[in-house]
C-alpha cells in the first residue's frame, strides 16, 4: 500500500500521484539521521561512479546523501537548498543506533538544528528545564526514523549493503564502476568525530523508557539484534546518562523519567521482538519499501523496491512483470479497531500522529501545563462515561495499537501523553 499523499508531500520524494506531473530533478536521495555514515556512503558511491553530494552542498548530478533533505523545507537547516526540486528515488539508510546515538551527541540538536527539528518531529525534551542532549538525541533518532519508515522507503543497513544494488534501485546501474582490485576504498572512519562510548540499552532506558522501547523495536525491524540484552529486565540507573559519558552525575540535573531500579514501561513483553529477515530481500536490505508505479490505465500501484534491482541497470519492470508483481501482493484490509481504555496499562506514543505530537509540544510549553492538567482531568471524567470507544484508524500507521491510562499519573509527561491518547 502506497504511503498517503499528506505524508509524501512533507518529503522531497517525487510523486506524480500526489503532486502532479512536474518531473523529478535528481535520480536519488539517500536519507536517515545524522551520524549514520552518510558521508561514508557519499564517498563510497562517488568512488564507484555516482555523482552525489552530502548535506552541506546542493545535490550533484545524481542527487544527494542528506539527513536534512528527509523533509521538504525551504528554510531547512544548513546552507544547501533544493529550490523545491524532488528526487525520483528516496532510500532510507540505517546504522546500529547504539553507536550512532553516541555520535549524534556531537550534533547541534539543542542549538542550530533545534528550530528545524521542531517543525517536523515531536521533541518534548526541548521543553524540559534543564535539557538533556542525550534524551533529545534519542527522541530525534526515534521520531526521524519513524517518519521514514511510514514513508515505506526501500531501507538498507549501511554495514552490509552491496553498493551496486543502490545504483540499480536508482536506475543508475550503467554508471557503476567496479573498483575491485584497484586498491581504491573509502575508510570506515570517514568523517569520524570524537564522542562518548556507544550507549548501552540500559542507558537509553534510563533516559526515556518509552522511546528506548520504540528504539529497540525499530532497531530490530532494521535487522539489528542484541542477544545479550533482555529488554524486559532492564531497570533505570541511579543517574541520568549524559552525552559526556559520565555515569555518576546527572546531565545537568536533567529530569528523571523513572526511579532507579524500576522497569515502568512497557508492561507487556517486548524482548522477543523479531529481527527483520524477509526472504525476498537482498543482503543488507531490510525493507523493500513501496515504490509508486503508474500503470497503463493511469492508476498507481505500489511495488517493492527490490523489483528495480536486476541485471538491466535498475530498469523499471515491464507492464507484464508489474501485473505479476501486483497479482502476488496481498491487499491490506483497512478495518475499524476497538480502543478499550481499560484493557491495558501502557501508552504507545508511536500510534499518535506526528502532527498531534508536534502541535501539542509547540503550543503547550511550560507555561500552559497547569491548564493542560485541568483539561486532561476533565477529559478523563468524560471517558469514564464510556468504557469502550470505537475508532476508525485511518491514520499514518497501518497497525492497530491499544492505549491505557497509567496507574497513578505522577508527572506532567504522563499527563501530556494521556491528553494525546484521549484526543486521538
Amino acid at each position: 500500500e502506497l504511503p498517503p499523499c499528506d505524508l509524501v508531500l512533507e518529503s522531497r520524494l517525487h510523486s506524480e500521484r500526489c503532486a502532479g506531473i512536474k518531473p523529478a530533478v535528481w535520480p536519488l536521495l539517500i536519507t536517515g539521521t545524522p551520524r549514520s555514515a552518510t558521508v561514508f556512503a557519499t564517498d563510497t558511491l562517488n568512488r564507484h561512479g555516482m555523482q552525489v553530494h552530502n548535506d552541506w552542498t546542493r545535490p550533484g548530478r545524481h542527487g544527494s546523501v542528506s539527513w536534512i533533505f528527509a523533509f521538504e523545507d525551504a528554510n531547512n537547516f544548513g546552507p544547501a537548498r533544493t529550490g523545491g526540486g524532488t528526487f525520483e528515488h528516496v532510500l532510507h539508510q540505517v546504522k546500529d543506533p547504539l553507536g550512532s546515538l553516541a555520535s549524534m551527541c556531537t550534533e547541534g540538536i539543542l542549538t542550530g538544528e533545534r528550530a528545524f527539528l521542531q517543525r517536523h518531529v515531536y521533541m518534548p525534551s526541548f521543553y524540559e528545564e534543564p535539557q538533556s542532549k542525550a534524551r533529545a538525541a534519542l527522541e530525534f533518532w526515534v521520531e526521524w526514523h519513524t517518519y521514514l519508515k511510514e514513508m515505506k522507503l526501500p531501507t538498507y543497513k549501511i554495514e552490509e549493503v552491496d553498493v551496486q544494488t543502490i545504483f540499480q534501485i536508482a536506475g543508475l546501474g550503467d554508471s557503476y564502476v567496479d573498483t575491485a582490485g584497484t586498491g581504491l576504498h573509502v575508510s570506515k572512519s570517514t568523517n569520524s568525530r570524537k564522542h562518548r562510548p556507544a550507549f548501552a540499552w540500559q542507558e537509553l532506558y534510563t533516559l526515556d523508557p518509552r522511546n528506548a522501547a520504540r528504539a529497540w523495536s525499530l532497531a530490530h525491524e532494521f535487522g539489528y539484534s542484541y542477544p545479550d540484552v533482555d529488554f524486559d529486565e532492564l531497570t533505570c540507573l541511579p543517574s541520568v546518562p549524559t552525552c559526556g559519558g559520565k555515569q555518576n552525575v546527572s546531565d545537568g540535573g536533567a529530569q528523571r523519567k523513572c526511579e532507579p531500579g524500576t522497569h515502568p514501561y512497557p508492561r507487556r513483553k517486548i524482548n522477543d521482538t523479531p529481527v527483520s529477515n524477509s526472504s525476498d530481500l537482498l543482503t543488507g536490505w531490510v525493507d523493500g519499501g513501496c515504490v509508486e508505479y503508474k500503470t497503463g490505465n493511469n492508476s498507481y500501484v505500489g511495488i517493492s523496491g527490490m523489483s528495480l534491482i536486476g541485471g538491466s541497470g535498475g530498469r523499471l519492470p515491464t507492464p507484464e512483470e508489474i501485473r505479476d508483481i501486483i497479482t502476488g501482493q496481498q491487499e491490506i484490509d483497512e478495518s475499524q479497531f476497538v480502543l478499550d481504555i481499560n484493557n491495558t496499562n501502557d501508552f504507545d506514543m508511536a500510534s499518535i500522529s506526528r502532527e498531534q505530537k508536534i502541535n501539542v509540544a509547540s503550543t503547550t510549553g511550560i507555561a500552559d501545563k497547569s491548564s493542560l492538567f485541568l483539561g486532561v482531568i476533565g477529559a478523563l471524567a468524560l471517558v469514564s462515561f464510556s468504557r469502550l470507544v470505537m475508532v476508525n484508524l485511518q491514520s499514518r500507521r497501518s497497525r492497530a495499537t491499544t492505549f491505557g491510562v497509567p496507574d497513578g499519573i505522577e508527572t506532567i509527561d504522563a499527563i501530556e501523553e494521556a491528553s494525546l491518547v484521549i484526543t486521538k
